[in-house]
């Protein structure tokens, strides 16, 4: 069989977009956690530009004491689940590492025999792939996406985002104060009233819950441990002594060499930001 850059390189430069999607997509998932934690701050509703439109809060300072312990316990045991992930993530850079490393470079060396090339492939191929959720990861992932998507869907959160008593308030006072209606522009109304910021991140967070961004995320890092695997059989059903000499062939195994190294940054890169929280 001979080996070919779109065979080989293609896939392992789509993966490495994937990974990086994947990176934008986990800090948003974080911060968006983060702004619906600070939203249920008790201090929030304490600023002036908000007392000066309503008399009494007490129901949503109950409703936000109430949410804020149970939105930071979920936030905490999703950084959790995100950190299984960045723990896999580590274990397939080092995949890659190995590959590109050491398994591609003994590949065309050409003082190692055909024999010994095809030994290392074999030993590679056969590592057991340690990347697996289990059955209680994956139940506890589908729990924790299920305590989400009740809490943001529930009456009191879009209650939280969308505060009823606020916006009957203002209307009152633009029915009695011509003054109050003229200091007040529209826009000023619509910042006052909602904040689109925790729309957004609602919006963000129930998509990504649907989407299953935990169980994916783990079982995509799985399979970039089998992608390695699965190269380097194809790799073990080659004329291996043409590899060390054919130089259109040497070329094909540097750029797949040179994919695994840019592959193992971004495996590095969605480590370091999804495991350091």
């Amino acid at each position: 069989m001979e080996v070919t850059t779109t065979d080989l390189s293609a896939i392992v430069y789509a993966t490495i977009s994937e990974v990086k999607t994947l990176t934008t997509r986990s800090e948003k998932v974080l911060q968006a956690l983060e702004d619906i934690k600070s939203s249920f701050n008790a201090a929030d509703y304490d600023s002036d530009d908000l007392l000066f439109f309503v008399e009494d809060w007490d129901s949503d300072e109950e409703l936000a004491e109430d949410l804020q312990p149970l939105w930071t316990g979920c936030q905490e045991r999703f950084i959790k689940l995100l950190h299984h992930s960045s723990n896999s993530a580590r274990l397939a850079q080092e995949k890659a590492r190995v590959f590109s490393d050491v398994i591609l470079p003994c590949l065309l060396d050409e003082t190692t025999s055909v024999v010994q090339k095809f030994d290392v492939l074999v030993q590679f191929v056969e590592r057991e792939n340690p990347i697996k959720i289990s059955d209680e990861v994956d139940q506890e992932i589908a729990t924790l996406e299920q305590e989400m998507r009740t809490m943001l869907t529930s009456a009191a959160f879009i209650d939280h985002l969308f505060p009823r008593r606020l916006a009957e308030d203002i209307h009152f006072l633009l029915s009695e104060s011509r003054n109050f209606a003229t200091m007040m522009t529209t826009a000023d109304l619509i910042d006052s009233l909602f904040n689109y910021r925790l729309v957004e991140d609602t919006q963000l967070l129930l998509s990504e819950i649907d989407g299953r961004i935990l169980a994916n995320s783990i079982s995509g890092l799985s399979w970039i441990w089998s992608l390695a695997k699965y190269h380097a059989a194809l790799l073990g059903d080659t004329d291996l002594e043409r590899i060390g000499v054919d130089e259109v062939t040497k070329a094909r195994i540097e750029n797949l060499r040179s994919a695994y190294k840019a592959l193992e940054c971004a495996l590095e890169d969605y480590s370091l930001r999804t495991g350091s929280l």
